[in-house]
């Protein structure tokens, strides 16, 4: 993030250099002084390699995130793909009985009972002989 904010602020002042460069342009048209208009300061070599540098590191930055975005995308629709498959797979419970929460209650209690003697008591349908 600190070479596209340092790019980002070369780039704006490079955009403000050349929008007073105009106005000063602009301003000297309307106003032709007596003398032929000067040439406007040529920017140093130096200052628009460094401005390309920049510009040529912002594409980069640009491409590596567009790249990382479709990798993010289709791992997103991997992963909804696989829970549909999963949901579809064949974890249903079609067919099977369902008991209710008196037969579930009587199931557990029997349960926690089984070894005590009691189980036999209460439960003499499940008496073992």
């Amino acid at each position: 993030m600190d070479e596209e904010e340092e790019s980002e602020k070369i780039v704006k002042d490079e955009l403000a250099k050349k929008e007073a460069a105009a106005k000063a342009h602009e301003a000297a048209a309307a106003d032709p002084p007596a003398d032929p208009p000067a040439d406007p300061p040529a920017t140093p070599p130096e200052e628009t390699q460094k401005a390309e540098d920049l510009i040529s590191k912002a594409n980069v930055a640009a491409e590596r995130q567009e790249t990382a975005n479709k990798e993010l995308k289709e791992q997103l629709n991997r992963q909804e793909r696989m829970k549909v498959e999963e949901k579809l797979g064949g974890k249903s419970a079609a067919g099977s009985k369902t008991q209710s929460k008196e037969e579930k209650e009587i199931e557990s209690t029997k349960k926690f009972l089984e070894g005590t003697g009691y189980a036999d008591e209460l439960f003499p349908e499940n008496r073992k002989v």
